[in-house]
């Protein structure tokens, strides 16, 4: 599977690298962030930046920390850095692994999931009748 993946820095260490990914972001607030984590999937960076650095060198390398530096797009452009929590490190790669397999399953397969075949009902929500005046059926 042909992946693409720019670290914004990679840092050598006397026991192996760092990968320092730079965000800008809104709020550099730990819990505004973590939603960006989620939202975004930065939540996947960190293992597959490893697993690029370690497919394109040609000797044993390994990835001893991955930081995030936050930088807020507006003033006071407040900074803050990140690492993810290492309680999950497997069950990220394990995720981005699986991942990366489905894309390459559906390369082999010429096929990509997507929404359902044919037509759908979709009805509003009852706070959108509200708001557009529609009776509640």
């Amino acid at each position: 599977l042909m992946c693409k993946a720019r670290p914004d820095r990679v840092v050598g260490l006397p026991d192996g690298l760092a990968i320092v990914d730079l965000k800008s972001t809104r709020s550099a607030h730990p819990g505004d962030f973590r939603r960006s984590m989620a939202k975004y999937g930065y939540w996947l960076q960190p293992p597959f930046y490893t697993l690029a650095l370690q497919q394109a060198s040609d000797k044993e390398i390994t990835v001893k920390d991955f930081v995030f530096a936050c930088v807020e797009s507006s003033e006071p452009y407040a900074t803050q850095c990140f690492r993810p929590h290492p309680r999950e490190k497997g069950a990220v790669r394990d995720r981005c692994c699986q991942l990366m397999d489905r894309i390459a399953e559906c390369e082999d397969a010429g096929t990509w999931p997507s929404y359902s075949d044919g037509v759908d009902e979709l009805g509003l929500k009852r706070w959108a009748k509200e708001r557009n005046g529609i009776k509640a059926s």
